[in-house]
């Protein structure tokens, strides 16, 4: 994106992640609702948990730079879709990073992996990882039964330990019954709430999703 793109929106019952990919040429201003107000540069993230209901907008800082990065929408259980809305932010030097003994460089943005933790604390506990595997280098991490793993190649090609390749720009679902070596990117506990989602609004009943977007109104 290098132009404004969205006008001020609401969004409830999720969490709005945005990471700016570390070789961005571009930034995002951040701001919303509730008075943050945010310079997203190149390797930030910037996790808005609209909760019970927060608006929002980001838009490049300068036209016409391109901003390339990732915006993940991750959803909140049930106990929590109408918590405080909040907002967090961590910048590109304070991501640690990983490297394993087979060579993979990672950027642990939420969660943990390998002994190195994010200091991002967030309402419901998530995994995201930045992995770069250069050529013949893999990563393995353990994987907690009962989560799942979303994994997103964004440039080349890797294979995860059940042999299934993932291409570049398109998500692989790898659900686990027990636990598991990986070759990725991030996971989480499956929530197992229905899901309804209307526009910016996710919640586990139409009623629910029509309350927020009433209150938007």
């Amino acid at each position: 994106m290098s132009q404004p793109t969205f006008r001020p929106h609401p969004h409830a019952g999720f969490s709005a992640v945005t990471y700016l990919l570390p070789g961005s040429p571009g930034s995002f201003m951040n701001r919303d609702s509730r008075g943050n107000k945010e310079l997203i540069h190149p390797g930030d993230v910037h996790w808005t948990t609209a909760g019970s209901g927060v608006v929002h907008e980001e838009v490049p800082v300068q036209a016409g730079v391109s901003c390339q990065g990732l915006q993940i929408f991750v959803n909140l259980p049930p106990q929590l879709k109408s918590v405080e809305p909040m907002a967090d932010h961590l910048s590109s030097d304070a991501i640690p990073l990983y490297s394993s003994p087979d060579n993979a460089k990672v950027r642990v943005i939420a969660g943990s992996v390998g002994g190195v933790t994010s200091p991002l604390q967030l309402v419901y506990p998530v995994t995201l990882l930045h992995v770069q595997l250069p050529q013949g280098s893999s990563l393995q991490h353990k994987v907690p039964p009962g989560h799942s793993v979303l994994l997103l190649v964004l440039e080349g090609e890797v294979r995860v330990a059940q042999g299934l390749p993932a291409a570049p720009s398109s998500w692989t679902h790898l659900p686990f019954a027990s636990a598991a070596d990986m070759q990725g990117e991030g996971e989480v506990q499956p929530i197992g709430a229905p899901v309804v989602w209307r526009g910016p609004f996710c919640g586990n009943s139409t009623a629910e999703v029509e309350r927020w977007a009433r209150a938007y109104q």
